[in-house]
């Protein structure tokens, strides 16, 4: 395997609060050269994705649906890098804009019920041959999810070519591999601790009208078998560019 490069696109409203920039970092296989950059810096990362082997773009606490000045250009430019062969794996928001980006903006939407903490995952018949969520996703197949909108199946799965690797009860569209493209998204967070996940699942609901878990389930998911997946991302570093 040549030498891998990886740049990291933080998504963070703010990266001091929720630094979901440094944990997808802190989940790289030891020794990794990487770089975290700001997402509202189209221009500065546009060009960095051009000088690295891999791209990820990571989760947030900015609803997707929500227009911001950079969403666009940043859509673009996601295309962009996509269409250059670049490998690409989107975690949550990034996921979702993935689609976005590849479709149409009214391919994520709020979802009936979010879902937040622990999710059991389901694989779908793609799964076991997958060389980056099948092959990284370890046991149990579970996941934490920290999410209110969602990828719409119904139109982005046959309009995209999106081969659908694993879903929840809540949610069809839990990871899925962009086809003939280097290019996955998965809607759990395979680099966030439990610690972590544990710390936002005490007010994110809150935010979108979803009571919040109880102490002891707050408990279960800081101090409970991890659901963290941090060979997702050595089995995505494997894959080359096309």
């Amino acid at each position: 395997m040549s030498e891998r490069r990886v740049l990291i696109v933080d998504f963070s409203a703010d990266s001091r609060n929720r630094p979901f920039g440094s944990a997808v970092a802190a989940a790289l296989p030891a020794g990794v050269d990487h770089e975290i950059v700001r997402c509202d810096a189209v221009d500065d990362w546009g060009r960095r994705a051009s000088e690295v082997s891999h791209l990820i773009l990571s989760g947030s606490d900015i609803p997707l649906p929500r227009s911001e000045a950079w969403f666009e250009p940043t859509r673009r430019q996601v295309r962009t890098v996509i269409e250059s062969g670049l490998p690409v794996f989107g975690i949550c928001f990034g996921h979702q804009l993935i689609v976005q980006s590849l479709g149409a903006p009214d391919m994520v939407r709020r979802a009936d019920v979010g879902e937040f903490g622990i999710t059991e995952l389901t694989p779908l018949p793609a799964f076991a041959s997958d060389p980056v969520v099948g092959r990284g996703l370890g046991r149990p197949l579970r996941g934490y999810n920290l999410h209110a909108d969602e990828v719409v199946a119904e139109t982005a799965v046959p309009a995209l070519g999106l081969t659908l690797l694993a879903r929840s009860e809540a949610c069809a569209v839990q990871a899925y591999h962009v086809a003939g493209r280097p290019v996955w998204g998965v809607q759990f967070h395979p680099e966030l601790t439990g610690e972590a996940v544990a710390a936002a699942v005490a007010v994110a609901p809150l935010s979108f009208g979803q009571p919040a878990p109880d102490a002891a389930a707050i408990d279960r998911i800081a101090h409970g078998p991890s659901c963290r997946h941090p060979g997702i991302f050595a089995a995505f570093l494997a894959v080359d560019r096309r």
